[in-house]
Order: C-alpha cells, then sequence, then structure tokens
C-alpha cells in the first residue's frame, strides 16, 4: 500500500529510499528520521504504523522528526501563478500532530515536531 501511495505521488518507487535506509541502519547507529507529513496522504493511523512497524525494525534510530504539511507558501504560489500539488489540504491540528507523535513514540522513539 505504501509503496503504491508513493508511486502515485512522486511517480517513483519508495523501495530504493527503504533499501538506503537498511544500508545506512547497518552501518550507523544514531539515524534520525525526518518524515514530512501531508494530510490525507501520509498520515492515516495506518500510514503512522507502517512508519513504525518499518523504523522499529532497523534498530538504529535515534529520532523521529514529523514535518507537518502547512499552506505557508500557498499565497506566494499563487501569486507567481504556480498551482498548489495538494489541493484541499490545510495545516494540522494541533491534537492530531500529538496523536501522530504519540503513535511512533509507543514503537520507542523520541519524537520532535519540526527539525
Amino acid at each position: 500500500r505504501e509503496d503504491a501511495l508513493h508511486r502515485a505521488h512522486t511517480g517513483v518507487s519508495n523501495e530504493l529510499i527503504l533499501e538506503n535506509l537498511r544500508m545506512l541502519s547497518s552501518l550507523r547507529d544514531d539515524i534520525i528520521i525526518r518524515i514530512p507529513l501531508v494530510p490525507g496522504i501520509n498520515d492515516s493511523d495506518e500510514s503512522i504504523r507502517g512508519f513504525g512497524r518499518f523504523l522499529s525494525s532497523l534498530n538504529s534510530v535515534k529520532e523521529v522528526h514529523l514535518l507537518p504539511f502547512h499552506d505557508a507558501g500557498m499565497h506566494k504560489r499563487e501569486r507567481i501563478g504556480m498551482t498548489c500539488r495538494v489541493p484541499g489540504t490545510g495545516p494540522f491540528t494541533p491534537a492530531r500532530i500529538r496523536e501522530v507523535s504519540d503513535q511512533l513514540s509507543g514503537y520507542g522513539f523520541t519524537v520532535a515536531i519540526g527539525g
């Protein structure tokens, strides 16, 4: 499911990214993962559980930084004639960010918002 979502929104598979993380994990023990969260794309409970399962399999993740989508640049994009690539999305509520953080913390990670 996650690979299909990644392909749908980026045009490419996420397998190279995952394989690179596996390789990095075998070489280091202090990885910080940064996850851009986009409402309606990768913020479902199922997606968060998938992140947690995969990252906990690496045994080398020091921290997870959540990078919640925000619409701060939308007006600038509109002014210069760019279309929004994520139509209909808005910023996360603080409650939802806490929920996601708590879910990932449940896998034993230190979670930071931003980063």
